[in-house]
């Protein structure tokens, strides 16, 4: 791993099967802590004037500062930018990512700028026979109104 770069990590999204590169950094390293140090050292010569440890304080709100917007951008560039699936959200509300996935396409789909654009054509998986299913849904639901009478008359 070089001292300015950090190391890419190159995987296919598990949804529209494209690759995808993302920057492999999850936390604070070497070159983030020395950045925050000279600024913080600087800050303390344009406040103080002279050397002072309150420097150590300007350091520790820097360095989480640092830590918070690496820690937001690595769960930005999570996000498929081609079907915007999410596999973070995907692990904790299934729905909620397909909902996701859903109005993407759509917002794809409805721009004609994507049609003229370098954007990779999506291997989307294909979809569930959801006629068949309904089917079976709505037999099972008139199975379990048999026996019940719905209407009500007065």
């Amino acid at each position: 791993m070089g001292f300015l770069k950090s190391e890419i990590k190159k995987f296919y999204c598990a949804f529209c099967r494209t690759q995808r590169s993302v920057r492999n950094q999850i936390h604070v390293q070497f070159f983030e802590v020395a950045i925050c140090l000279a600024a913080s050292l600087i800050l303390m010569l344009l406040f103080w004037q002279n050397i002072d440890f309150k420097f150590v304080a300007i350091f520790a709100i820097l360095i989480i500062f640092s830590e918070f917007f690496i820690q937001i951008k690595q769960r930005m560039t999570m996000t498929c930018p081609h079907c915007g699936f999410d596999p973070i959200l995907y692990k904790k509300n299934v729905q909620a990512c397909v909902e996701k996935v859903k109005a993407h396409l759509e917002a794809r789909k409805n721009n004609p700028s994507t049609l003229l654009s370098r954007q990779p054509k999506l291997n989307l998986p294909p979809r569930k026979q959801t006629q068949k299913l309904e089917k079976k849904m709505a037999a099972v639901v008139s199975r379990a109104n048999q026996g019940k009478n719905l209407d009500v008359r007065l």
